[in-house]
């Protein structure tokens, strides 16, 4: 797995306004929000999807950035990179955008455009060919609906999944998913669902397991030590690994 950084999220909240998204103009009765990503040079960024696309519906990975924010180019190499992650296939698909504004598969670069939509509560990652910081904006529609449900896959590997609150609100872990929404706590760290977080300070993964005791996030390598307080910014993704299906619901809180 690539290293990731956390978002740098700023969130504005407006009703009833035109906003520019992409290369066109759009209104929407409902709230828009946006959050600013920051892209180290040359890292990787770990991105949670938390806005639909204003008027509604997911969006696409071109209307998610237009066309003035990733670096594009004729050749993958040269260009910003979007890798999506299949639960199924436990694999990456690296997308890059063309100067037309499609993005394709960098291993297919001469062919379709990859026009699938990547919904809220998802995760990916972005990797810059940039050799300097530099923030991009990510904007949309707030989901409207009351509660979200997701279909999370798991069996006795763990697979990986990578997720994210749905909702543009920074939170605690233990109040979007914990056993009461699903997930599976035990009493030791080797059996209990897992959530793996980057330190952005330490360049490292932090795990975490769902402990029975208290139904809430600890490190597993202190695992007899308090829960893990910490929020999770707006628009942050995280890996979850899971013993069972579950479904996860996660309801609105603003």
């Amino acid at each position: 797995m690539k290293k990731l950084s956390l978002i740098v999220a700023g969130l504005g909240l407006i009703a009833g306004i035109t906003v520019q998204a992409a290369d066109t103009n759009v209104t929407s009765v409902n709230i828009v929000g946006y959050n600013t990503v920051t892209m180290p040079s040359n890292q990787y960024t770990m991105v949670g999807v938390c806005f639909d696309k204003v008027g509604g519906d997911s969006m696409t990975l071109a209307e998610m950035f237009g066309t003035n924010q990733l670096k594009m180019s004729v050749l993958p190499g040269q260009a910003d990179k979007v890798i999506l992650w299949n639960v199924v296939s436990q694999q990456y698909t690296q997308y890059a955008q063309r100067p037309d504004g499609t993005f394709r598969d960098i291993n297919n670069y001469t062919g379709p455009a990859f026009t699938s939509k990547v919904s809220v509560s998802r995760g990916f990652w972005l990797k810059s060919v940039v050799s300097s910081n530099r923030n991009i904006c990510l904007l949309g529609e707030v989901p409207s609906d009351g509660a979200i449900t997701n279909q999370l896959t798991g069996s006795a590997v763990f697979p990986y999944q990578m997720i994210a609150n749905p909702y543009p609100v920074a939170v605690q872990l233990s109040s979007i998913i914990n056993t009461n929404n699903g997930a599976k706590a035990a009493a030791l760290p080797g059996q209990a669902d897992r959530i793996i977080l980057w330190n952005s300070q330490t360049q490292q993964y932090f795990t975490l397991g769902l402990k029975l005791a208290d139904n809430n996030w600890h490190d597993v390598n202190a695992w007899t030590g308090s829960a893990y307080t910490n929020e999770v910014g707006v628009g942050v993704g995280f890996w979850f690994r899971a013993k069972t299906n579950f479904t996860w619901i996660v309801q609105k809180t603003f």
